[in-house]
């Protein structure tokens, strides 16, 4: 159904705008003129414009969200009275005005879950997933439990991942762009000391110049250079061939890649567990968990077990293909097979996943930290070297 961005007011000092769900332009006027608004602005507009992108709310904020409903509706209060609660409490415009279209479309009939399916991108496709499992097993406040612990473990891994590479980029940035301003600025000054000696030059001291003389005369297509690749990389996603040259090559890594494929397993084996103990089938699960897996190689791969699982294979036999799984798992997944309780094997692996992928943070750091300090003194230490080398050749000659 198409959606139409409005503005309106219901008193003179109280403007109000967002999304209405409607046939036509009169239809949703007169929906507006209902529920007591005058319109003063509508226009029909597709969810994807780019001034509603779902940019404009934040992971946390919809983690907020999902935490909050999880209290109101696990406190007993019903569904309606849950949402139009938090959205009492939303400094969003943006958010608001999604939010009271579902409130809208759920009022006309439609259940919550389908309601939230017009705004997936930012609602999630497995949160929905959930939703819909919860409401056929007429146990939703279960299901908002378990998208809320999720959500949880989401937010503390990309925490923990910001906090150990902070430190280390700090030091790259500030790094690069102090010896940016000493070969673009300082040196430059030195060269003209230099030449005034009238001698020939050490080779160190000749390379810093000749060093110095390129980012000079090239500074600003260096720094476009930068930029440019900082626009492509933050937008490769949109770029397949790219972005699958990319994962293939950080795969190949040596410590990066290691790290890269536990992230990507963690991720993996939590939305598994997650999906099987809402009782949602084995297929429809593994098609959702390949989604959140960000490396294109990697989800390629997992995308076959679904396959051979249609096929009539078993998880585990199905898990084998995949190159990038450690056997541990995929004994734990035979386990959980005969039992009857894989979603525990899921989440077990996950737990041993976790704690590796905590040890080999703290190595990588360990290693990376000292790693760039000593890579930026070796740095200095040439800088300072070629500017002292002339000096003293100077002494031995006055001598």
């Amino acid at each position: 159904m198409p959606k139409f961005f409005y503005r309106a007011k219901n008193n003179p000092n109280n403007f109000v705008e967002g999304l209405i769900e409607s046939q036509t332009k009169e239809e949703a006027i007169n929906k507006l003129n209902k529920e007591g608004y005058f319109t003063l602005f509508i226009k029909e507009t597709s969810f994807r414009n780019p001034i509603f992108s779902s940019k404009k709310i934040t992971s946390r904020q919809r983690n907020i969200f999902y935490r909050q409903l999880n209290n109101l509706i696990g406190s007993g209060i019903n569904l309606l009275d849950a949402l139009n609660s938090i959205s009492k409490q939303l400094n969003n415009a943006f958010f608001l005005s999604i939010l009271k279209d579902i409130i809208s479309n759920i009022k006309n009939g439609k259940s919550f879950s389908e309601s939230l399916v017009s705004y997936e991108d930012i609602f999630g496709k497995i949160n929905i997933a959930l939703i819909k499992s919860g409401e056929a097993s007429g146990n939703l406040a279960k299901s908002l439990s378990y998208i809320s612990n999720y959500l949880e473990k989401e937010e503390t891994l990309e925490t923990k991942l910001k906090e150990a590479f902070i430190y280390p980029i700090f030091i790259l940035v500030v790094g690069f762009f102090s010896l940016f301003i000493i070969f673009s600025f300082v040196i430059p000054k030195l060269t003209l000391i230099f030449q005034d000696l009238n001698q020939a030059l050490p080779m160190p001291t000749q390379i810093l110049i000749n060093i110095s003389n390129f980012i000079r005369d090239y500074k600003f297509i260096i720094l476009g250079l930068i930029l440019s690749t900082f626009i492509f990389l933050k937008n490769i996603k949109n770029i397949p061939k790219a972005k699958l040259i990319l994962d293939k090559f950080i795969l190949r890594l040596a410590y990066c890649g290691n790290m890269l494929q536990k992230i990507e397993i963690l991720r993996f084996t939590q939305v598994m567990y997650l999906l099987l103990s809402s009782g949602i089938n084995i297929i429809k699960s593994l098609e959702l968990a390949c989604g959140v897996l960000d490396n294109k190689v990697m989800e390629e791969e997992f995308k076959k077990i679904k396959i051979q699982v249609i096929q009539g294979f078993s998880l585990s036999s199905a898990l084998k293909e995949v190159r990038f799984l450690p056997d541990f798992t995929i004994n734990l997944i035979n386990v959980g097979e005969e039992t009857g309780s894989l979603d525990e094997s899921f989440s077990n692996i996950s737990s041993i996943i976790e704690k590796e992928l905590d040890h080999s943070l703290k190595m990588f750091i360990k290693l990376l930290e000292p790693s760039i300090i000593l890579i930026m003194g070796l740095i200095v230490g040439f800088i300072v070297v070629s500017i002292l080398l002339p000096i003293f050749q100077m002494n031995l000659i006055v001598r």
